[in-house]
């Protein structure tokens, strides 16, 4: 990736430790907060917009202006949720890949663009997990997370 808002540096590291115990207690906290987060997002699709869609909202042009959103630049959206960045960036003329782990906010996300007619058309959704993209390295010249990296286990 070329360009990255907000996720290189959005939190700090993990205090290191040592001895294998502390390996596999670090490795069942990712792991259980990982299933937590999948588990809330996958019951909060229907009030996710009345109680963050706004504000989220808000944030979204700073966001791909900053990482040079414009006609034919590829674009990932990464916690894509209802799609708010990715429609904006469609919009904007970009080519854009959402990327969700929450499969029902993949839905809300298609059923949303598809009533807006065009940007549907322009966004290609894939269910996968942040920490785990199923993209070759430069596939994109630019990527958004429209705060998503709060929610990830491991965000650096």
């Amino acid at each position: 990736c070329q360009r990255w808002w907000g996720i290189r540096d959005a939190a700090p590291r993990m205090a290191s430790s040592t001895g294998a115990a502390s390996v596999a207690a670090a490795s069942s906290s990712v792991a259980a907060f990982h299933e937590l987060e999948h588990r809330n997002w996958e019951k909060a699709v229907a009030a996710y917009d009345k109680g963050w869609g706004g504000l989220t909202r808000q944030c979204i042009p700073e966001a791909l202006a900053s990482v040079g959103c414009a006609p034919g630049v590829q674009l990932l959206d990464v916690a894509t949720g209802p799609g708010f960045a990715a429609q904006a960036a469609a919009e904007a003329g970009a080519h854009v890949v959402g990327v969700d782990f929450s499969a029902k906010m993949l839905a809300l996300a298609r059923e949303r663009l598809q009533a807006v007619g065009s940007a549907g058309e322009a966004v290609r959704f894939v269910e996968a997990d942040a920490a785990s993209l199923p993209f070759e390295d430069a596939s994109f010249d630019a990527v958004v997370c429209n705060f998503g990296v709060l929610h990830l286990p491991e965000p650096e």
